[in-house]
């Protein structure tokens, strides 16, 4: 597989998942709290990254020194996806709320514990 098919395919999984989030965050405002709920989700993102990272592993059948990029590729998708929906159109996620600062805060650490996952798995390889 070439590594132009590799990007697009860490490009698209990165934009899928952010799709999957930001409509969690919509339909379920209430898990971003703040607080008790948003501790939990963030606790359950550390697992969900680190998952994340599997799938783009296997998906790109990405070599050794791959994998750090293309999670940089879908990661970099995902957050302008989300700077650009919570700017332009808020009602995506939960309107102009605090389950959607909630949501983007919690999308973000995700997407630094997938950069951070990646970047630990690609060097004990």
């Amino acid at each position: 597989m070439t590594i132009a098919r590799k990007r697009l395919i860490a490009i698209l999984i990165g934009a899928i998942l952010w799709l999957a989030a930001a409509r969690l965050v919509h339909f379920l405002p209430w898990l971003f709290d703040g607080g008790r709920m948003s501790a939990i989700l963030f606790v359950a993102i550390i697992v969900s990254s680190w998952l994340t990272v599997d799938i783009v592993r296997l998906a790109t059948r990405a070599g050794p020194g791959q994998l750090v990029p293309l999670m940089a590729w879908g990661t970099l998708t995902a957050l302008l996806l989300d700077g650009l929906a919570i700017s332009f159109a808020p009602s995506f996620y939960a309107s102009v709320s605090s389950a959607t600062q909630f949501g983007a805060a919690a999308i973000m650490w995700g997407a630094g514990l997938g950069l951070l996952f990646a970047l630990l798995r690609d060097k004990a390889r």
